[in-house]
C-alpha cells in the first residue's frame, strides 16, 4: 500500500454561536456530497486527508472537524457528546449543508453516534470506523488488560487523574520522533497494525496527527477520553437512521468486540467485518470505507 495522504489540513474558522471558534479542514470532491468526519482520540482535522483521495474518486465532499480543544477549535467545559451534535448542526448551518452523513473512526466513533441519535432529521446514515463501545453501561471493559481497567476506573472515580496522564502525554506527544512513536505503538498493536507502522509515511503522518490534536495542551484530548470512557448520554439503541459499522477482528487497541455489540443493539445497523485487521483499518481500508458510504446515501 502506498500511503501519501493530502496537504489540505490548512484550517478553515467559524464562530459558533455561543463565540467559540471552530475549525475545520475540508478535503475530497468540493461539490460532492457532504460527509462529516470525526477524528479519533488523540486526533484532528488531519485525519480527513486519509479519505481524500478515494473520496474525490467517489464525488464525496469531506468536511473534517477539530473538536473542542484539539487543533484550532476552542476549548469548552462541560461539553458532552450530544453537544457536539449541536455543534455539529451550526456548522453544517454554516456550510450551507442540508443533509448528510457522518463517519467517526476510534473515539470518533461515538461521536458519530450521538450525532446519529440527535441529529436524525439531517442524516442520512452514520458510520463507526474501529470505535469504542460505551464502557460506563456494559460489560465490555473485561476486553481489556488490567491496566487499561485501572484507567477506566480512574475515569469513574478520579478524573483529575486522566487529566495529569494528558498533561504527561501532550508534554510526551511535543518531544516524541517518529521512531519513538513506532515503538509505543508495537506494544499495544496486532500483527497487521505493526506491518502498517513500517511504514514511516504512515507513522510520520500519525505523529503530525496527534501532535495538532495537543496543540492547545492537554485538556481538550482529556475531556474528549473522559466523556468516551463514562456514560454518553444516549442510548445507542434508540438511534432510528441507518448506521454501518466497520471493524478489524484483531484490533488490540479498541475490541472488534465493541462494534459486534454496538451493531447488535441498533436497530438495522450492518458491521463489515476486517478479518485479520486491527485498528489501522481505516488506513487500510479507506477505499472500501468510502465507497460503500457513497452508495449509503439516499436518492437526491
Amino acid at each position: 500500500m502506498s500511503f501519501a495522504p493530502a496537504d489540505r489540513s490548512a484550517p478553515e474558522i467559524m464562530r459558533l454561536g455561543d463565540g467559540r471558534r471552530f475549525s475545520f479542514a475540508q478535503y475530497g470532491d468540493p461539490r460532492g456530497r457532504p460527509l462529516l468526519y470525526f477524528h479519533g482520540m488523540p486526533g484532528s482535522r488531519h485525519e480527513g486527508a486519509v479519505i481524500d483521495a478515494p473520496a474525490r474518486g467517489c464525488g464525496l465532499r469531506v468536511i473534517a472537524p477539530d473538536r473542542p480543544g484539539m487543533g484550532e477549535s476552542d476549548f469548552k467545559r462541560g461539553r458532552t457528546l450530544l453537544g457536539w451534535a449541536a455543534d455539529v448542526a451550526e456548522l453544517a448551518g454554516y456550510l450551507g449543508v442540508r443533509r448528510f452523513g457522518v463517519a467517526g473512526t476510534s473515539g470518533g466513533g461515538p461521536y458519530a453516534l450521538a450525532a446519529a441519535y440527535a441529529l436524525a432529521d439531517r442524516l442520512d446514515f452514520a458510520a463507526d470506523i474501529a470505535g469504542w463501545g460505551p464502557l460506563g453501561e456494559t460489560g465490555l471493559r473485561a476486553g481489556f488488560g488490567r491496566l487499561q481497567r485501572v484507567v477506566f476506573r480512574l475515569a469513574d472515580h478520579a478524573p483529575f487523574v486522566i487529566r495529569a496522564l494528558f498533561m504527561l502525554t501532550a508534554r510526551a506527544a511535543r518531544r516524541r520522533s517518529s521512531e519513538g512513536y513506532r515503538k509505543v505503538m508495537d506494544r499495544y498493536s496486532c500483527a497487521a497494525d505493526k506491518a502498517m507502522l513500517a511504514d514511516s509515511a504512515v507513522v510520520e503522518f500519525m505523529v503530525a496527527n496527534q501532535g495538532e490534536s495537543f496543540r492547545q495542551g492537554s485538556r481538550g484530548p482529556a475531556l474528549d477520553a473522559l466523556l468516551i470512557y463514562r456514560g454518553w448520554g444516549f442510548a445507542p439503541e434508540q438511534i432510528t437512521i441507518p448506521v454501518h459499522f466497520f471493524h478489524g477482528t484483531t484490533d488490540q487497541i479498541v475490541p472488534f468486540a465493541f462494534s459486534r455489540y454496538l451493531a447488535q443493539i441498533v436497530p438495522g445497523a450492518t458491521l463489515t467485518a476486517f478479518e485479520g485487521q486491527g485498528h489501522l483499518c481505516m488506513i487500510e481500508r479507506a477505499g472500501e470505507i468510502v465507497r460503500f458510504l457513497a452508495r449509503a446515501y439516499r436518492p437526491v
